[in-house]
């Protein structure tokens, strides 16, 4: 018979001589050094200027020292105070006293955290600091100030945070420049004068000025005296913050301010007016005490009289017109014997002399950034002139004066500026249209007229009312007389850049008219004056341009038919489309021709108007629209009330308001008020229009328990989308409703609409909400739960901007229903799209180690593989991803593995045939379907038989272990395991069978199984 042993395999302990088991490393040595410092302190004696009593005198350029061993006394001062430091008390002493003033720089150089400070004083605690500085490591600390000769400076140098160390103080000396007094200022001469100099150093004098206001304090000198009567212009450079100042006088504490300029980096310039033989003193500083330059320019620079200052050298034009384009009268002067041009006073008069060649009225015209004064004369002499006309003008405007002139008469044309200013101006000499002057207007004549003319040679004449309230300044005028009763509308167009101004006025005289209509264009239409023409009355009919501009335009008058409802008390009702449609009106309509009321309100032009009543509370949508008709750039308005008197304007809540074909605006309405519509032109082109109201009531799904159900439609579980329109007007918020906009946004909205929906699957969905037409920041909340005061928040998100679109994304669970919230800041339609991605679809899971029917040696084991979760057909289904894979060892608890879409596990395998089984779970919870192995774990003999009278021992194998079988003939002890050849036999890796021939004819064997582990 034979006996089996069947056991776990024992670890043998030698082979062939050599140990088996694992060899430990060898023991490595590890050296330590010590090494020992030694620190040797030499003792140093406290330098000679430890004490203030012993500073030493600075003498030359630089000293070089240390503050090792330096002490504090009591008493000192902490020099580092104001830089937030606490000196370290290691201090020495210096003295320096200038022979001159000027500027001082003194720089502490050293590697450790030094101190610098200056201080004036005679003991220690009586001090005065001037400067004190303090700088780390290498950088260097500086001490600079405005040194006077003979004072006594006091210096100490320290160290901050217990530092001391060696050092070199140096010293740089600027000093005073020769013009740093008053008394001792540089003569400069001539009309033209440059010199150079400098500030620094400089210092500022008892009962000197602050120079244009600014302390300075760093002044020097300068004085020039005037050849001649002139403009002058000095100016100062340099690259600091710079100061000039003008005065005249000869005492320091008596100058009289003349002019001043300053400047940051660029030229400081002053201008005035200089008088022959005058002497100015000059003054150049910086704006505080740490303003100053080395190197700096002084230029004088006085303006000659221009050729035409004087009557007798008057310049000469020609022609029936002429332009001086560059002219001046700075340095002018006035002759003895000169009248005050304008009747206002003057001071730098300039000439020019005229030959009129042909009789006509004529205008002369100077413009330039003062006021002007402008005098047109006869006369041969400058004490004998006869005025013929004058003007004035300020800055900005024109000064003109237009008389008749007689052929071959000399004129004389004097420019001055008012109260003696001055500068560059333009003159014009020009011959206007014939019907430039009221008096000379053209005469119209029948139903209709046109007439094209040129304003840029016209106008404007004194007593001459602002045409349509502008300020023009080029105006042509006509007259006509109506011939029959009737609506009027003059157009002015024109092909240029001129917005021209149109009025229409009753009245023979400029001064006694009265407006009867007026209007503007609005760029690029034209201008309009509509008025019922009464018969036999005389219009006076004036064009001009806005800004003082001229230029060719066209005008046409013409009678037309005055639009039905141009008054309030004959507006129209607006029209229902149809009756299906009782909260929408359309109609058309036109302004040509349609006038203004008294009492009406000032803005547009052309009005007419319409009535509508509100069916509900809530809010009207009004669009005045325009597109390919002729009116242009129209202008609505909404009014309650039952008279022109007594109306009360609706402010819109949201408008878009000035385009050229459209306004559009939303107003709050009341049920059963009766409103105004206002419609007219904010200028450009009268004429047709549309206009089209749309009534919003609150929404259906205003209160959480009427939200309205989004469906899972065929199209949306089919394209994985679906669109929603809505609207949030007139909605309102629920007590106890959440803030939409979440924690970080709260306190905003309040006009909430509601929504629902069911999720068919598990998987993301996402909410946007996007505000159409009338944009408002948007606010979108996702929830669950029961009621409005009981939500869960899924999640929100909110605009802060008025584009107002906002999308909120989440996971959902297949049968959750998920309540969705749509607000903002302001209201208005949106459309809400709800975007669905579902995960239908199952992941897989393979085990990649180990393989079927392996047999493995340690029990130990990394079990791994890999997963994958495609999606299923269809456009809203996705991968949500694996988010767990879980291993079990024969049917018991499943573990989680490391990793996803490669994962492993180590597991504990007991002795024999053991069953691996995997799964993955994805993000929605879809679990895949088990992927198993079977894999043998053992070292011990599974199996002896006889076959063939030979006894066959059977065991598994591991790959790189090597195996030995042993038996005895019997178990009793003591037991002698005899090897059987050949010896060590390699694994496979796969089950082995080994023959024992000798076991023919024994009566039993006990075999056992010895295992070597490499």
């Amino acid at each position: 018979m034979v006996g089996i042993v069947l056991g776990k395999a024992e670890r043998m302990g030698t082979l062939a001589g050599k140990k088996v088991s694992p060899m430990n490393p060898n023991p490595s040595l590890l050296v330590l050094t010590a090494a020992l410092a030694l620190h040797t302190t030499a003792a140093f004696a406290a330098p000679v200027n430890d004490h203030f009593a012993n500073r030493l005198a600075f003498t030359g350029s630089s000293v070089s020292d240390t503050t090792a061993a330096a002490t504090k006394e009591a008493g000192e001062p902490n020099h580092a105070l104001g830089w937030g430091s606490t000196a370290s008390g290691k201090s020495v002493w210096y003295s320096w006293t200038p022979a001159s003033s000027g500027y001082a720089e003194f720089t502490l150089a050293g590697l450790f955290n030094k101190v610098l400070a200056i201080y004036t004083g005679t003991t220690l605690t009586s001090l005065t600091q001037m400067v004190n500085y303090c700088n780390a490591g290498s950088s260097s600390a500086y001490g600079r100030f405005d040194a006077i000769a003979g004072t006594e400076y006091l210096i100490a140098v320290d160290g901050y945070g217990s530092a001391s160390g060696s050092f070199t103080l140096s010293l740089a000396h600027t000093l005073a420049p020769p013009n740093d007094a008053f008394a001792n200022r540089i003569a400069l001469s001539g009309t033209n004068a440059t010199t150079s100099g400098a500030n620094i150093g400089a210092c500022k004098e008892p009962g000197e000025p602050n120079h244009a206001g600014y302390s300075g304090g760093h002044s020097v000198w300068w004085t020039w005296s005037a050849p001649a009567s002139g403009r002058a212009t000095i100016s100062t450079d340099g690259a600091f913050y710079k100061v000039i100042a003008i005065y005249t006088g000869t005492e320091l504490a008596s100058l009289t301010p003349v002019a001043n300029a300053i400047s940051s980096g660029g030229i400081a310039a002053a201008s005035f007016e200089a008088a022959a033989g005058g002497t100015y003193q000059i003054a150049v500083d910086g704006t505080n005490k740490f303003d100053f330059t080395p190197s700096l320019t002084v230029t004088v620079a006085l303006q000659p009289p221009p050729g035409n200052d004087d009557f007798a050298n008057a310049t000469a034009l020609t022609g029936t017109s002429a332009t001086v384009s560059t002219a001046t009268n700075l340095s002018a002067s006035m002759e003895s014997g000169e009248p005050n041009h304008a009747g206002r006073t003057g001071g730098h008069s300039v000439w020019w002399t005229w030959t009129a060649p042909a009789a006509g009225h004529f205008v002369v015209a100077a413009t330039g950034e003062f006021n002007k004064l402008l005098g047109i004369y006869t006369g041969g002499a400058v004490s004998a002139l006869t005025e013929v006309a004058r003007g004035y003008g300020t800055t900005g405007s024109p000064a003109q004066a237009g008389f008749d002139a007689t052929a071959g008469t000399v004129y004389h044309f004097a420019v001055d500026g008012e109260g003696g200013s001055s500068g560059s101006f333009a003159l014009e000499l020009k011959l206007p249209p014939l019907n430039d002057d009221f008096a000379n207007r053209f005469t119209l004549t029948g139903s209709s007229a046109s007439a094209t003319a040129n304003t840029t040679t016209a106008t404007k004449e004194t007593g001459e009312p602002n045409h349509a309230g502008e300020s023009g300044g080029k105006s042509l005028w006509w007259t006509w007389t109506a011939p029959a009763a009737g609506r009027v509308v003059i157009t002015v167009t024109t092909t240029t850049g001129l917005d021209p101004a149109v009025a229409v006025y009753t009245g023979t005289d400029l001064v006694s008219l009265t407006a009867i209509a007026s209007g503007v264009a609005y760029s690029p239409g034209p201008a309009y004056a509509n008025f019922d023409a009464l018969p036999g009355v005389a219009y006076q009919l004036a064009v001009d341009g806005q800004y003082g501009d001229g230029g060719p335009l066209t005008w046409q008058l013409a009678y037309v038919t005055a639009p039905p409802n141009d008054f309030f008390a004959n507006r129209q009702a607006v029209v229902f489309p149809s009756p299906t449609a009782p909260n929408v009106f359309y109609v058309t309509g036109s302004n040509l021709g349609a006038t203004k009321e008294t009492g009406e309100t000032s803005m547009g032009s052309a009005s007419v108007w319409w009535t509508w009543t509100a069916p509900a509370n809530g809010e009207v949508l009004i669009e005045l629209e325009t597109y390919g008709t002729t009116m242009t750039f129209p202008w609505l308005n909404l009014y309650s009330g039952a008279t022109l008197a007594t109306l009360t304007r609706i402010t819109p809540r949201v408008e878009f308001a000035g385009a050229k074909n459209y306004h559009d605006a939303r107003f709050p309405v009341t049920a059963g008020t009766s409103y105004a519509i206002w419609v007219a032109s904010r200028g450009g082109i009268q004429g047709t229009y549309t206009l089209r109201g749309t009534f919003e009531a609150p929404p259906a799904n205003d209160h959480f328990a009427n939200r309205t159900r989004i469906e899972n439609s065929s199209f949306l579980m089919q394209y994985g989308y679906v669109r929603q329109s809505g609207w949030t007007v007139c909605a309102t918020k629920e007590t106890g409703e959440p803030w939409h906009g979440g924690i970080n946004y709260s306190n905003h909205g309040g006009q909430s609409a509601w929504w629902t929906w069911t999720a068919p699957a598990s998987g993301m969905a996402t909410v946007g909400v996007l505000p159409l037409r009338y944009v408002f920041s948007s606010l979108v909340g996702v929830y669950t739960g029961t009621a409005v005061n009981n939500l869960s928040r899924i999640g929100n998100a909110y605009s802060t901007c008025t584009a107002g679109s906002a999308d909120v994304s989440f996971a959902v669970t297949e049968g959750t229903t998920y309540h969705i919230a749509i607000d903002g800041d302001g209201s208005g339609e949106y459309e809400l799209t709800l975007s669905v991605r579902l995960d239908t679809s199952a992941p897989t899971v393979t085990i990649s180690y180990p393989t079927g029917g392996q047999v493995l040696g340690r029990s130990a084991l990394t079990v791994s593989g890999t997963t994958a979760d495609p999606a299923a057909p269809g456009s809203i289904n996705y991968s949500s991803g694996v988010n767990l894979v879980e291993v079990r060892l024969n049917g018991g608890a499943w573990l989680a593995a490391t990793g996803t879409s490669a994962w492993s596990r180590v597991l504990t395998l007991p002795d024999g045939p053991n069953l691996i089984e995997a799964r993955a779970r994805d993000a929605v919870g879809n679990y895949s379907a088990f992927a198993a192995v079977n894999a043998t774990h053992g070292t011990s003999i599974s199996a002896v038989r006889i076959v063939a009278g030979q006894a066959q021992v059977t065991f598994p194998s591991v790959l790189g272990n090597s195996y030995q079988i042993e038996w005895v003939p019997t178990l009793t002890l003591p037991l002698v395991w005899t090897p059987l050849p050949p010896g060590l036999i390699p694994g496979t890796g796969l089950p082995m069978t080994f023959t024992d021939p000798s076991a023919v004819g024994q009566p039993q064997r006990f075999y056992r199984l010895m295992v070597v582990e490499y």
